[in-house]
């Protein structure tokens, strides 16, 4: 992608003007026209842009856009991916403990920065009836890891 400054310089040399005379005409030094045009992390402000404008023919458009940011790490838990095991109908007759080392492992392959940010994190399900050894687990472990990984991550699951 072409910096505003390549982009100044083209204009500038369309029009035939020099950097003195551009220079001159805004009322900056010939090393500022040099700065703008060739250093892509110089500083060009929005009063600057308004004096080229005229100069140069063009208006320059400023917008401010909304951008989403993802975190590339996220935490889960264990109880989260066993509790979708459990409801895909997969390892039946495996106890959460077991299960949960499984997936630990899966996720440490896929991901070697993953870390245990909480053990025995209590789950959302605790106070019901549908926990045991191998059903929902009462707790469970958090872990950090990369948001890329989920994908592989639930292809391991779904074979569980």
């Amino acid at each position: 992608m072409d910096t505003i400054g390549k982009q100044i310089k083209e204009r500038r040399q369309r029009l035939g003007l020099s950097r003195p005379m551009l220079a001159e005409r805004i009322g900056v030094s010939v090393q500022t026209i040099l700065n703008i045009e060739d250093d892509p992390a110089y500083n060009l402000g929005t009063t600057m842009l308004r004096r080229l404008e005229p100069e140069l023919g063009v208006a320059f458009e400023i917008a401010i856009r909304r951008v989403t940011v993802s975190k590339s790490k996220i935490t889960m838990g264990n109880d989260e991916f066993i509790l979708y095991v459990r409801k895909r109908g997969g390892a039946a007759g495996a106890e959460n403990a077991g299960l949960g080392r499984r997936i630990l492992s899966e996720i440490m392959r896929l991901d070697p920065s993953a870390r245990c940010v909480k053990e025995d994190a209590v789950s959302l399900w605790a106070q019901e009836e549908s926990y045991s050894l191998n059903k929902l687990p009462m707790t469970a472990s958090q872990f950090e890891f990369e948001r890329k990984i989920l994908p592989e991550l639930f292809e391991f699951l779904d074979n569980l």
